[in-house]
């Protein structure tokens, strides 16, 4: 069964472009210039994924993903500028799956396409039940991290990937390679920062709950490890 593809990009020539290559690829694929459009044509029968460019002229495709999270969990890709780290973490609390940095190749658009939608139907696992340490618990339906007679902490969907992955494999190093591919499904990127934004969040949170111990530990050329108490 052909899969449906959702696409908003304002510059025309990019759009034209995603649009043929995908369609050769065997997608059915909706092209929208604006917010606005996209917006009209959501009803209850959404695509089976979302490629969204961060910048319009009629508004932003964070806001966007925020309202398409709420109405589905169908994949969601966003196009943004090297440069936009702070757009890029955003896009992802508000619920992206992944993104591509302009100027991208269309081969790894349509690979990133294919992953994104494969493991929609396969990576549910890891969101249901919590995972105890000690008496720290990360309650992963939820998405709250909270201790024993403590304060509960809300957190994004990759922040409860990556405590998730780590509290599994407690006082075991994790790669930041490792790490990463199982919160993004692709490899580490050298110049991607994400990861350390993440890594601080993550910190800064366990330090309420646990402010006498360090909980997530930096080993230096290896990655990460979450330590227990004994």
């Amino acid at each position: 069964m052909q899969k449906y593809i959702w696409v908003l990009e304002d510059e025309e020539q990019i759009a034209r472009s995603v649009k043929r290559y995908l369609e050769r690829e065997g997608y059915l694929v909706s092209t929208f210039d604006k917010v606005a459009k996209l917006r009209a044509s959501i009803s209850d029968e959404l695509p089976d994924a979302f490629i969204l460019d961060i910048n319009l002229p009629d508004g932003n495709g964070v806001a966007l993903t925020q309202v398409l999270r709420e109405l589905t969990d169908k994949p969601i890709l966003l196009i943004t500028g090297r440069a936009d780290l702070e757009d890029r973490i955003k896009g992802l609390d508000a619920g992206a799956d992944d993104y591509i940095l302009k100027p991208f190749d269309l081969e790894e658009l349509a690979a990133r396409l294919r992953r994104n939608i494969s493991r929609s139907g396969s990576t549910g696992e890891w969101r249901t039940g919590e995972i105890v340490v000690d008496d720290i618990t990360l309650d992963r339906t939820a998405g709250k991290l909270s201790r024993k007679n403590g304060a509960v902490i809300d957190l994004t969907d990759w922040e409860v990937k990556l405590l998730h992955y780590l509290m599994s494999s407690p006082n075991k190093v994790v790669s930041r390679e490792h790490l990463y591919e199982f919160a993004r499904g692709r490899i580490l990127d050298p110049d991607d920062r994400s990861l350390d934004v993440y890594i601080h969040r993550i910190r800064k949170a366990l330090k309420i709950l646990d402010p006498n111990n360090e909980r997530v530990r930096t080993v230096r050329g290896e990655g990460y490890v979450f330590l227990t108490n004994e």
